[in-house]
């Protein structure tokens, strides 16, 4: 992405795939405590996703005040009975100077 304003939105995406025998619904999606106000959930599937079907969770990265080396997580609530609430992270090193800051994303689950 090169070098982006610190305060500047960055979109980014979480691609879930059911691996499961039934239906996935996902009933919501939202920032972990710590997380809150640094990443903005814009849109996840409203609908189930069929088994091997895949969605994507799209989110914005707000790097506003941060420096270094951060992790910031989101969770997804869903029907599955053995994983009801799963994690998923993102992890940024975002250098702040006087032009701005630079971006470089890792995306994990």
């Amino acid at each position: 992405m090169g070098k982006i304003e610190n305060d500047t939105p960055i979109p980014c995406s979480f691609q879930v795939k059911n691996v499961g025998y039934v239906p996935l619904e996902i009933f919501d999606v939202a920032p972990i405590c710590g997380s809150i106000g640094f990443i903005q959930v814009t849109a996840f599937p409203n609908k189930k996703l069929d088994p091997n079907e895949t969605g994507t969770i799209d989110v914005l990265f707000l790097p506003a005040n941060l420096k270094g080396k951060v992790q910031k997580a989101i969770v997804v609530r869903t029907n599955d009975p053995y994983s009801p609430n799963f994690p998923m992270s993102l992890t940024a090193s975002v250098e702040i100077n006087n032009t701005g800051g630079t971006w470089t994303p890792t995306l994990a689950p």
